[in-house]
């Protein structure tokens, strides 16, 4: 396993669910997907004497940092859209590196849901929003092989 430190230059795109993917890299500063587990306790027994904690139900999440002026061709007006539909999902497909999809370059893609937007920033600040999607109950799916390979 190599120790070398490693910048991410990740390839993302996105689209209003169901929609065509579009590529929204120039606007977002951070991707990031988050896999949890529900912690379970499992209460002390007699015959351990001692408490334990099992992973539960899996969960995923998108985290995306992103720069906006609100203008109509911006990551902020597709992520407002996305919010005002009913279902307020947004479809992704991204790689964590600019690069061809292969085995140490796998593409995450799935639909998550845009719960929280913010309109706006602090006058005079750098309008900038960390958005946190949660993955739909279908999750993401991983592949290592470019379409049509």
């Amino acid at each position: 396993m190599s120790n070398l430190a490693h910048q991410l230059k990740f390839n993302l795109k996105a689209c209003v669910g169901g929609g065509t993917l579009e590529n929204v890299m120039q606007f977002i500063s951070m991707y990031k997907i988050v896999t949890q587990r529900e912690s379970i306790t499992v209460p002390a027994t007699g015959a351990t004497g001692r408490k334990s904690t099992s992973a539960g139900v899996k969960s995923e999440q998108v985290q995306l940092t992103f720069h906006s002026s609100n203008k109509a061709e911006e990551f902020w007006a597709m992520a407002y859209e996305v919010i005002n539909t009913d279902s307020a999902e947004m479809d992704f497909a991204g790689t964590m590196n600019d690069d061809v999809i292969s085995d140490d370059n796998p593409q995450w893609s799935g639909t998550a849901v845009l719960l929280s937007l913010d309109t706006g920033t602090d006058v005079g600040a750098l309008r900038q929003q960390t958005i946190t999607l949660d993955v739909t109950d279908a999750g993401t799916t991983v592949v290592t092989t470019p379409p049509g390979s």
